[in-house]
């Protein structure tokens, strides 16, 4: 298990917050935690601690990413998406503790538009991209806050 806590700011005080309850979430659980990150650095920063962490993740180092807030993790609305999915493609799982649980939904571009016929040009094709990316997030979000649905 790898846990990923962040603040934007030093002058934020959460990050040992966030490390308990992670910790205690682990515990709990019975897992055993891998890896801990912890960074400072405003949302669309590079991270390279996370980074640290998605490889970890591809060489199957940890088998799930535990963050605290979902927003913790994401730099951008494309980068939470792209990373949920691949961790979702490496079968590692991902927990938001504050945001209720497990997620990481996948639709592909067949599952949208099954007849790659209807993509004659690159404007049909990015903008049944741009749909794909839409309807993930509405799902990824239904799970995450189950009152607001897809």
């Amino acid at each position: 298990m790898g846990l990923y806590a962040r603040v934007s700011t030093h002058d934020q005080q959460t990050l040992a917050l966030q490390q308990e309850a992670m910790v205690a979430y682990a515990r709990q659980r019975g897992g055993s935690i891998v890896m801990t990150v912890e960074e400072v650095g405003s949302g669309v920063s590079e991270r390279l601690k996370r980074d640290a962490l998605m490889r970890a993740a591809r060489r199957r180092d940890i088998d799930m990413v535990v963050v605290w807030r979902l927003d913790r993790w994401g730099r951008s609305l494309a980068d939470l998406v792209n990373t949920l999915q691949e961790l979702q493609q490496l079968g590692v799982g991902f927990i938001s503790l504050r945001n209720g649980g497990k997620i990481i939904p996948r639709f592909t571009f067949s599952e949208v538009w099954p007849s790659s016929a209807m993509l004659g040009g690159p404007c049909q094709r990015r903008l049944a991209w741009a749909f794909c990316r839409l309807r993930s997030l509405s799902v990824l979000l239904h799970s995450v806050c189950p009152r607001h649905g897809p």
